[in-house]
């Protein structure tokens, strides 16, 4: 990768975003002169809350993540009858599918129930009001909220390689 390319993907506007992924805000919010007993010497008129930090220099700061699929994998046995849902197709002995487990038909189209109500609420006007743009770019095999200029509409996706032209990626 050339150098000039190098400047065009680093995003990160601090150093603890470029190192950690994110910036720790703890020191602005907790009192730093935070007593054992929850108190400081300034009584009611601080402001800021009263915990201690931990020893190990970790934050408290906390946002929730998901750290494991909400469903396991249930694959089908053998001899076992399943509608899949063909999501990429390379050639007709490489391709992506979803195992359907609560088909769906509309129009000549079967698809899976939780696929749609996923993409469903993915779009919804409140949820979108929500996403904000990435700070820093992901890391490859990261999953992302991408919205294609001409669709218009939000998909999940894998990130599979970084590019100097991105979209909007959530």
């Amino acid at each position: 990768m050339l150098y000039d390319d190098m400047q065009i993907l680093e995003t990160a506007e601090n150093i603890n975003e470029a190192v950690a992924g994110y910036d720790a805000r703890d020191e602005a919010r907790i009192c730093r002169f935070t007593k054992p007993d929850g108190t400081c010497f300034k009584g009611k008129n601080c402001k800021l809350e009263h915990i201690l930090l931990p020893k190990d220099g970790f934050t408290t700061d906390k946002e929730m993540v998901f750290k494991e699929a909400m469903y396991s994998l249930i694959l089908p046995k053998v001899g076992d009858i399943v509608t899949i849902l063909i999501t990429a197709y390379i050639d007709s002995c490489n391709f992506f599918a979803n195992l359907v487990r609560t088909p769906i038909s509309s129009k000549g189209y079967v698809g899976d129930q939780e696929l749609e109500e996923l993409m469903r609420l993915i779009n919804t006007p409140s949820t979108v009001r929500t996403y904000r743009s990435m700070k820093i770019l992901p890391g490859v095999g990261e999953i992302v909220l991408v919205c294609p200029p001409t669709l218009k509409k939000w998909f999940r996706a894998i990130v599979r390689c970084l590019a100097s032209t991105l979209g909007t990626l959530l």
